[in-house]
């Protein structure tokens, strides 16, 4: 199921039927800025994210840090920080978003771990990149 959200990011949602879902699956394909001089557009939301590139290289900003992201490369970050991405080539770039609606992060590593221990990218997965923009963890 396509969303529409920003001109530069096109949204494959991939389980748009599952009820009381605790994340969002997403397949994105990312594209260049028409000026790269342009700054990345930015955004919030609650929760945590992780991104996984299956193709292209994709720039992400985490607050003030950029990063460039290679295949197999990752980012886990908590989302209330702003952040975007595009993609570096010209051809764009494709990877996984897993969005977790969760606050504590404890419990967004975990299901990173289910999905990572059951699934056929666990054989193949390169944690290269890896934001930790979240250095307190809060147990109340």
């Amino acid at each position: 199921m396509p969303i529409e959200r920003r001109e530069e990011l096109e949204y494959r949602h991939l389980a748009p039927m599952l009820k009381n879902r605790h994340a969002e699956p997403l397949f994105v394909k990312a594209r260049p800025l028409e000026d790269e001089s342009m700054p990345i557009p930015l955004s919030t939301h609650t929760g945590h994210e992780f991104d996984y590139v299956l193709s292209g290289h994709l720039k992400l900003q985490l607050g003030d840090k950029i990063e460039i992201l290679n295949p197999g490369d990752s980012a886990f970050y908590d989302s209330s920080y702003p952040h975007g991405m595009v993609s570096v080539d010209s051809e764009g770039c494709e990877f996984l978003a897993i969005v977790m609606k969760n606050h504590r992060l404890v419990d967004s590593e975990n299901f990173i771990s289910l999905v990572l221990k059951h699934s056929v990218l666990a054989q193949q997965f390169r944690m290269l990149k890896l934001f930790h923009l979240h250095t307190h963890i809060s147990t109340t």
